[in-house]
């Protein structure tokens, strides 16, 4: 089986602008969806046996060590549950745990270039498509470490690509930085794109660096506001308004507001236009604080089951 992520993903994630009335992407627990990752392709591995969210306990070999998932057990019914994945060295001792309500997927796959596969884990609070966390470890080098968790929320990673060749990949993900925002409904809330890349010490948004992505994301927010620039009834500023949103939030994501702010001047209805330019403080912000659900930790257990 060659290396990357080329198995079923349990998230199904649709396009931003395929789906429903408002093209959100959305991630459902539970659904397998194939994503072809293509991560350093050639590199030949055992395959193991599949991760099943609902079949626990469950135990793989990771290199010397034994990654096993399981349930807290006495939770009563109707709670939500309570699952863990522990990581044991030889001798049966814990050096890493993740914790969380459930446990969607534990997948063992080379991701960082160094020959050495990673163990990758992901959680929900138990939400039905949120809140997801990403985990990623590594064993290269010396004893267990984390390298990345990566708060998602209503986003996930989707792919991972060697943007600037230099043998490590940098990861794509969805971006919910604007979920929510100023009390906006998920359903009309746009979802952005983000680079996730290695820094030389740790992972961080590097989009402004690589920033084909988000430009890509925002042209197609941009043709929608466009497509409904004359548009009637009552949901039709609504609809502007998401493609707005979409559209000036990837600019700063990408480092090209200035271009944007020009473009919705000529372009866009007045009472969209003033809509979203008058909040651009709060959207550079937003960007900018989402930047923080990039991270690493050393502590040897993560999450919570509060």
């Amino acid at each position: 089986m060659k290396s990357g992520w080329s198995r079923f993903r349990r998230y199904l994630v649709t396009s931003p602008n395929a789906g429903d009335f408002h093209g959100r992407q959305t991630l459902i627990f539970g659904v397998k969806a194939l994503a072809l990752w293509g991560v350093l392709a050639g590199t030949a591995c055992a395959a193991p046996p599949r991760f099943t969210p609902d079949r626990l306990p469950y135990r793989i070999a990771w290199g010397p060590y034994t990654v096993v998932v399981d349930r807290k057990p006495g939770i009563p019914a109707g709670d939500l549950p309570r699952q863990y994945v522990r990581i044991l060295d030889a001798k049966g001792r814990t050096v890493k745990e993740v914790r969380d309500a459930k446990i969607g997927d534990v997948r063992i796959e080379e991701a960082t270039g160094t020959g050495v596969p990673e163990l990758w884990i992901d959680t929900t609070s138990g939400g039905m498509s949120c809140c997801l966390t990403q985990y990623l470890f590594t064993r290269d080098g010396g004893p267990v470490r984390n390298l990345l968790i990566f708060e998602g929320g209503y986003g996930n990673i989707t792919g991972a690509r060697d943007l600037n060749r230099d043998g490590r990949p940098e990861f794509i993900a969805l971006n919910d930085a604007l979920d929510g925002y100023e009390g906006r409904p998920h359903a009309v809330s746009p979802t952005l794109t983000r680079v996730i890349g290695w820094n030389g010490s740790r992972y961080v948004d590097q989009t402004r660096r690589f920033p084909d992505r988000a430009r890509s994301e925002g042209q197609q927010f941009r043709r929608r506001l466009w497509e409904k620039r004359r548009a009637t009834g009552e949901m039709a500023e609504e609809e502007r308004r998401y493609a707005a949103l979409g559209y000036y939030g990837s600019a700063v994501a990408a480092g090209e507001e200035a271009q944007a702010e020009a473009w919705l001047k000529k372009n866009a209805p007045s009472s969209t236009r003033h809509w979203v330019l008058s909040r651009k403080a709060g959207i550079r912000r937003a960007l900018r604080d989402s930047a923080r659900k990039i991270r690493q930790n050393p502590a040897p257990v993560l999450g919570t089951w509060d």
